[in-house]
């Protein structure tokens, strides 16, 4: 595995000129049909782990896109402040957690792959 340094995020692993296209929703609809969790729950205030974690990924993969965290936070439920720190929260484990990575590095794959047929 290639050595990681903070603030990098899977560099060479999904190309952010196509990840911009990707809407929200579909987005959104990806990371919900990859957990399980319904689209619906994800944007609730909810603690549940499942939920949570789907939160996560969805602002992590958003936040490739440039947006603001303003603007990321009104569409999962959550503060700017929250945003950030989920996103974090993401990069975080993927640092610490080697399968975590694999995890997120292949829903970046399997992202780029939707981009690519859409």
């Amino acid at each position: 595995m290639e050595k990681l340094r903070r603030g990098t995020i899977l560099p060479d692993k999904v190309n952010e000129g196509k990840i911009k296209r990707l809407s929200i929703k579909r987005t959104i609809c990806f990371i919900s049909d990859c957990t399980g969790v319904p689209m619906s729950f994800i944007a609730i205030k909810s603690r549940k782990r499942a939920i949570v974690e789907a939160r996560q990924l969805v602002v992590y993969f958003l936040s490739l896109k440039d947006m603001s965290w303003q603007r990321i936070g009104k569409y999962v439920g959550l503060d700017h402040a929250s945003a950030y720190h989920a996103r974090n929260a993401v990069e975080d484990l993927i640092f610490s957690n080697k399968a975590y990575y694999l995890k997120v590095q292949s829903l970046g794959q399997h992202l780029e792959l939707i981009l690519k047929t859409k």
